[in-house]
Parts: structure tokens; sequence; C-alpha cells
């Protein structure tokens, strides 16, 4: 677990703080997740040799009947009942036809003996590799308890370092400045994109496109008035339950699918002719960068990573680098 810096100190860059516990909270739910996939697998493994165990053991038992009943046949004839038996031939022929059904006998009796040995062997290695499934499923569900342990300070430090931020209105300052930086490095990298054929589609239907979630507007494009001074909003926040999933409003391609400092998990959509959607906070994404998407494909799914705020969706529309005004645009009221 990363250690928490002092958020008092001008060289601390709040952005990178929020952003190196997301990461690291991430990769831990990420580990997480496949250990309690792993441990399943174990379990799953045990069960199916304990049934295989079961099986053996009674084929085993099966065999060990039929050995001891033709021990106790071979006790009660003896080698003298075995001469008797073939001095009793009637021919040269018949003495020989004895033979071989003795020796088909003695066979028998060998396949049978080693169906035995065979059914103990597969019995042992069965109840063995069904007791270290689960010697191994139980060490991952420990090893898990543990790291949900330590997750669950980071949870409470993440917390706790929102609830400075929130509470402080010269580390909100701060923050809103770094925020400010951010939408600039991402401008700048927008502009470096490959550049997507047009689209008109997506200009022709200004005002008629879908909202990307299904939520509450809690913050309007433009500029804002609070207790730290003016704020300038390049795009909207809806307010919507963690892990609803966000959908394109429009055919585009995925230009960037990834973290970004100040946005958190963020999608950027291409629509051509200079026409840009952003969807950041993302809980999780859902497109790999550079797919083409269609409209009312999922994205990724409401969460507030690189957020102060209560889980939500920040999202831009921009016209050649320059912000939009998302409500004019699409049916988000």
């Amino acid at each position: 677990m990363p250690e928490a810096a002092d958020l008092t100190q001008k060289e601390t860059s709040l952005l990178e703080e929020l952003d190196k516990w997301e990461r690291w909270l991430e990769k831990a739910d990420a580990e997480a997740r496949q250990a309690r996939k792993r441990a399943e697998e174990l379990r799953n493994e045990s069960e199916k040799a304990e049934k295989k165990y079961s099986a053996s053991l009674k084929r085993m038992e099966h065999q060990k009947k039929l050995v001891a009943t033709r021990l106790r046949a071979a006790y009660m004839m003896g080698r003298v009942a075995e001469a008797e038996f073939l001095f009793a031939s009637e021919g040269v022929a018949d003495f020989s036809l004895r033979n071989h059904y003795l020796d088909c006998l003695m066979k028998q009796d060998e396949k049978t003996f080693h169906a035995y040995f065979d059914s103990v062997g597969e019995t042992r290695e069965a109840r063995e590799k069904s007791i270290e499934a689960k010697r191994q499923a139980e060490e991952i569900a420990q090893k898990l308890e543990e790291k949900l342990a330590v997750m669950r300070q980071g949870v409470a430090t993440r917390k706790a370092m929102l609830k400075e931020i929130r509470g402080s209105s010269k580390l909100r300052k701060r923050f809103e400045k770094e925020k400010k930086q951010a939408s600039q490095d991402l401008a700048r990298k927008i502009r470096k994109m490959p550049k997507q054929k047009g689209n008109l589609s997506f200009s022709e239907s200004k005002g008629e496109l879908p909202c990307p979630v299904k939520g509450r507007i809690v913050a309007n494009f433009g500029n804002e008035e609070t207790d730290i001074g003016n704020v300038y909003h390049r795009g909207i926040k809806i307010q919507a339950p963690e892990g609803r999933p966000v959908r394109a409003i429009s055919k585009g391609v995925v230009r960037f699918a990834g973290r970004f400092k100040g946005y958190g998990n963020l999608i950027i959509l291409d629509h051509g002719a200079g026409y840009h959607t952003l969807f950041a906070n993302l809980q999780s994404i859902a497109q790999p960068q550079g797919v083409e998407v269609e409209a009312g494909d999922v994205l990724g799914y409401v969460g507030s990573t690189g957020s102060l705020d209560a889980p939500g969706l920040y999202f831009e529309i921009r016209k050649k680098g320059r912000p939009q005004d998302p409500e004019e645009w699409a049916q988000c009221r």
C-alpha cells in the first residue's frame, strides 16, 4: 500500500496523489478478483477430485471382493487339485484344453489383481488431489482476506483525503487549478490525435442526441460561483448510481481509453469533423482504444475516479478542441 502524502505541502500534486491511490486500488481490486476466481476454480477441482475419489473407492472395494473370492478359490483348490484336474483328462486333446482353461484362469486372476492395485493407486491419487486443491483454496482465501483488509485501509485513506480536500477552501482552489491544467493537457492530447473523416450525422443531430447515462445533472456547463470563487465547467456532471452503463451518443472511434490525470478513467470518442465526446470519472472501461463503436454501445460504467464528488459521469463535447454545452446537443435535461 502506498504512503499517504501531506496534502498541505505545495509540492504535493493533489491530482497525482488521488490518481496514485485510485491506481493502487484498481490494481488491488483486479488482484482480488483474480484470487476469488482461482479459489473458486480450486474448490471446483477439489469437489471433482472428491467425487472421483468416491467412485474410485467403490471400484477398489469391488475389485477387492473379486480378489478375495479368487484367493479363497485358489487356496481351496491348491496345486494338487490342479494336477488332479489335468490328470483326469481323457486324452491329449482334453489335457491341452484343460491346461488352456487353467492358463486363461490364471491370466484373468492376474488382470483382477492388476485392476485392484490400479484402483488403489487411483483412489490414493484422487484423495491427495482433493486434499491439495482444498488446501490451496483455503490458502488463497486467507491471503484474499488479508488483501481485502489492506484494501479497506486504502479506501479509508482515499475517503479521508477527499474529505480533507473538500473541507479546505485552500486545497479546493489548488485542486481546481490543477484540474484546469489537466484540461489544457487533455486539449493538447486531443489536437495530436489522428483525424477522423467527417460525420455529418453528429453535427446534424444537435439537440437530438441521446444522453450517455440516465441521471440528474448536478453541475452545468459554464461558469459557476462557488465559495472558492468562480469555477468554469467545460462539461456537465451527471449524478448516477455507481456501475450504471455509460453509452456512446453517436457512432465514433475510441481515440483514448485509460486513466488521465484529473479525469480518472476516461474514454474519448472521435466523431469526425473535429467533434469529440469525453466520458470521465468511469468506474471501469468497456471498450479498448482504436475500436469503432455505434450509438448505444456501452463504453464503461459510472464511477467516481478522479473526482471529489459522488458517483457520476463527467461528460464533455468538444468541437475542434473547444468545449460545447452538452445540454444543447444531448437530451440530458
